[in-house]
């Protein structure tokens, strides 16, 4: 019986840990392919930008807080310049922090960054990409 409860619990414990696995690797926004690569790019001209390190294209929307819009389609490779320098939006930056959106091209997020209720949600990644 013992041998029993431990062989449930045993499968119960890898079926866990196989959904959860699956989970992380289907996200339903795609920030994991740029988010590592934030920051003020030398290859841009230190602009503050994102590089694209998935193998499909993105729908990047970035709000700074100080309400500027951008949102550009980078292709795989490719980088998201912002045209914000370091000069222009460090201070910026530091004080008032800004929010991103990332979906595969042709898919829309479910919360809009220009909207600032969205806010803590879109920080936490909180939102989805779908078909519109």
């Amino acid at each position: 019986m013992r041998h029993n409860q431990l062989l449930s619990a045993g499968l119960l414990f890898s079926a866990l840990l196989l959904s959860s696995a699956s989970v992380a690797q289907n996200a339903s926004n795609a920030e994991n392919c740029v988010d590592k690569t934030w920051g003020y790019l030398k290859a841009q001209g230190y602009q503050y930008s994102a590089v694209n390190l998935c193998d499909y294209a993105l729908t990047v929307s970035m709000m700074t807080g100080a309400k500027k819009l951008i949102e550009q389609t980078v292709p795989p490779g490719e980088s998201f310049p912002t045209g914000l320098t370091f000069e222009n939006f460090e201070a910026t930056r530091k004080k008032s922090g800004w929010i991103a959106t990332v979906c595969k091209r042709g898919e829309t997020p479910s919360l809009n960054v220009s909207t600032a209720a969205n806010w803590n949600q879109i920080l936490k990644a909180n939102y989805e990409c779908r078909k519109p």
